[in-house]
């Protein structure tokens, strides 16, 4: 009985692990053939990719192809002669349940994959902002149904020249925000590495020609803008990157500053009033979104041109704040109307920067308002970035990355709130990473892998009018740049202008020296408040916070125009040279070249003009770094000043590097009393800066006059000189010295090698 028992339980042992594994074969079976109708059968009927396929012969043999999927169930509810066909969507048309009225632009079988190849081009007009829908035709009814999303083109940049302007990304997270009356001089004396300019399209937009209008051409049509508004931009543009800063345009459309006559038809959305807000530009008209695209790329084109003639702007923003539509951008639009007119202006402008500059960033804008309760028509920033994120996918997604505010509500931001996930009410300097976490999710990834980045914008922290309050103040804005430069997402901060001027202040000088080497100061003292969580976090990056260099050196001044024997000629004006490049940096209003008996040769002279204290005057040249390399120092004859309040003259260096690894350097040396009555050589020890130089580089030489409680000020300058390049010299002599050595030594013992040899065999 126990044998047969035995027997049996293992028989049922075996018949148990037969009946499983049989079991197992016919799930996986099942599982494979489920998984391959799943691979078999689309899920929804798409058009699955947009792509541009340059020409070697040129743009106007660029062809486009649109690759599709279609569901059985489609395919299996047609007829012979039904056809699947491809529309195209200009700019400003909404997705429509009927084409009846559109042109196909390609038809073909219906099939599982339908696949189409056009022209870029339709005469003189570019396919490259356009979108694309499918449509089924029914042959029975002559009825189109629309059975896809509509899709743009994914690869604008496949569109950019070969030799276009590539990114050199900085190693300073430190930006500075400024509005169009701002002197380019007074913020570059604070060495921001990200300029933020501030573009009102009401002050661009023509819808007509107007007498010193700018003129061109999108599509076969003439548009303009307003050549005062335009060269003011040119302006500021120019000389922030002149000055190695990356500059970000952010384009915002007020209310009208002139005749809305003026102004393109039905380019608001909502009416405009007198109240200083911002307005939603009208894309959903067919006309207007042709006038943004032209603007766009117009504007592209411009700030992106390899010359640099009207300097580089490779960052747009667009809007300001979007989601407090009641405040600022777009009140009385509910989300649905909104977004979707959002994202088109973004779109466009993100297809015009990447197809010249493929690496050229597009930010949205959101305001601090992370989770705050919706109050009107007001929408959380978090909701309103899922719901772009949505529509931009739906239409074929593409690099648009984020700017957003940085609330500060009091002078002691570090105990603000640090709640870090969504629940966060509103986005400040502790919980950064609520912004930037969520945008390491899944579904707000550009392609599955790349994270999108953040700017941080509009940064004014309060203060109290108190020592103490400042120093707070002071110490909130080391605080917050340290944690933008811990967050990998973040590329830049910037403060808002009001820095600008306010050299008194504590924060003032903060800003000026917090990314450089020389910010111990700052450094110390918000360590002594905020306490040790600073202490921490400074430790932790202080080698990525200091990323600029700030050197100085002697300077000395001697009642003489005679530069010494041995000093090199860097500039010296004559009818050949004439003024050796030197332009306005600020607050200059004439400048001529003029004959001096006592040089011998012409001087540039220079009138200033300012219009409050506090504005920086000067002017300012761009040298090869090979003039430079090795030199001990810099002279340079000049008077400035008046007979009646002498200045103080400033030599500013500052690095412009072709690799951004090598970071920047900046040179400043004062020398003061110097009087308009005389002649002066002033010569300023530059090797802390010359020792730095590559050759790839180039450098900024500013020359900034300073004249104590006097609005206008005049410079005679009479020339650069560089004295010997030791450091050059000595390196080659040394090389000499070492190889003459070498070859004596080594003829020393080969002399003795034979003697020894020649003595051995004489002895044998």
């Amino acid at each position: 009985m126990n044998s047969l028992s035995h027997r049996q339980t293992r028989f049922l042992r075996v018949a148990c692990l037969l009946l499983a594994v049989l079991t197992i074969l016919s799930l996986v079976g099942c599982g494979s053939q489920a998984n391959t109708a799943s691979k078999g059968e689309p899920v929804k009927n798409e058009i699955l990719s947009v792509t541009l396929k340059p020409s070697p012969e040129g743009h106007t043999k660029d062809t486009v192809t649109v690759k599709t999927t279609l569901t059985d169930a489609l395919r299996e509810d047609t007829v012979r002669a039904d056809r699947i066909c491809l529309f195209e969507l200009p700019s400003g048309m909404d997705t429509i349940a009927s084409v009846a009225g559109l042109e196909p632009l390609a038809t073909a079988k219906v099939n599982k994959k339908p696949e189409f190849t056009f022209s870029l081009y339709d005469g003189v007009r570019t396919r490259l902002y356009s979108r694309f829908v499918l449509a089924l035709y029914r042959a029975e009814s002559d009825s189109y149904t629309v059975v896809t999303a509509p899709r743009g083109i994914s690869n604008p940049e496949a569109y950019a020249a070969k030799d276009a302007l590539t990114f050199t990304a900085q190693p300073s997270k430190k930006g500075l925000q400024v509005s169009d009356h701002v002197t380019p001089l007074d913020a570059q004396a604070l060495t921001p590495s990200h300029v933020l300019v501030e573009v009102p399209l009401e002050n661009l937009l023509l819808g007509q020609w107007k007498e010193d209008a700018v003129s061109y051409v999108h599509n076969g049509t003439s548009r303009f803008i307003r050549k005062e508004a335009l060269d003011r931009l040119d302006e500021q543009v120019k000389s922030y990157s002149d000055a190695g800063a990356t500059v970000y345009l952010r384009f915002a459309l007020g209310a009208p500053t002139c005749d809305m006559g003026e102004l393109p038809a039905n380019l608001y959305m909502i009416q405009p009033e007198d109240n200083g807000k911002e307005y939603a530009v009208n894309m959903t008209n067919v006309a207007i979104a042709q006038q943004m695209e032209g603007f766009f790329a117009f504007m592209a084109e411009r700030y992106t041109d390899p010359t640099a003639d009207h300097g580089i702007a490779t960052r747009f923003i667009i809007g300001s704040g979007v989601n407090q539509s009641d405040n600022r951008y777009a009140h009385n639009l509910n989300a649905d109307t909104f977004v979707p007119n959002y994202e088109r202006l973004v779109r466009v402008a993100d297809t015009a920067l990447r197809s010249r500059c493929p690496d050229g960033r597009v930010y949205i804008s959101l305001d601090s308002n992370w989770n705050k309760s919706q109050r009107g028509n007001n929408w959380k920033a978090q909701a309103l970035l899922s719901v772009f994120a949505s529509e931009a996918a739906t239409q074929g997604d593409y690099p648009w990355q984020v700017a957003c505010e940085l609330y500060a509500e009091s002078d002691g931001v570090w105990s603000s709130d640090g709640t870090i996930d969504e629940t966060s009410t509103r986005l400040t300097v502790n919980n950064l990473s609520a912004l930037t976490e969520v945008l390491e999710t899944s579904r707000y990834l550009y392609g599955g892998t790349e994270a999108r980045h953040v700017v941080l914008t509009d940064l004014k922290i309060p203060y109290e009018g108190t020592p103490v309050s400042q120093e707070r103040q002071t110490s909130s804005y080391a605080y917050a740049y340290c944690k933008a430069v811990e967050n990998n997402l973040c590329d830049a901060i910037f403060y808002d202008e009001s820095l600008l001027g306010a050299t008194d202040l504590l924060i003032a000088q903060a800003f000026d020296i917090m990314d450089t080497t020389q910010n111990q100061a700052a450094v110390d003292l918000a360590g002594g408040i905020v306490g040790s969580s600073f202490a921490k976090l400074y430790q932790s990056i202080s080698a990525d916070v200091q990323a600029v260099s700030k050197v100085s050196g002697d300077v000395t001044s001697k009642a003489t125009v005679t530069s010494p024997r041995s000093a090199g000629m860097l500039c010296e004006f004559n009818d050949l040279s004439g003024s050796c490049g030197f332009e306005s940096a600020g607050r200059a209003g004439y400048m001529a070249l003029h004959t001096d008996e006592t040089l011998g040769h012409s001087l540039l002279y220079t009138t200033f003009a300012r219009q409050s204290l506090h504005e920086h005057m000067g002017i300012v040249t761009y040298v090869n770094a090979t003039e430079l390399m090795g030199v001990k120092e810099i002279s340079a004859p000049l008077y400035a000043g008046s007979a009646q309040v002498p200045a103080s003259v400033t030599l500013r260096l500052v690095r412009l590097s072709g690799d951004a690894a090598d970071g920047t350097v900046i040179y400043e040396s004062t020398c003061d009393n110097v009087s308009a009555q005389s002649w002066q050589t002033l010569t300023f020890s530059v090797s802390s800066f010359t020792s730095r130089l590559e050759k790839n580089d180039r450098v900024a030489l500013v020359l900034l006059v300073d004249t104590p409680n006097q609005l206008s000020s005049e410079m005679g300058l009479g020339g650069i000189y560089v004295n010997p390049r030791a450091s050059q010299s000595s390196a080659p002599t040394v090389v000499v010295t070492i190889i003459v050595i070498a070859v004596i030594a080594g003829l020393a013992v080969l002399v003795v090698y034979l003697w020894k040899r020649k003595r051995n065999n004489d002895g044998e």
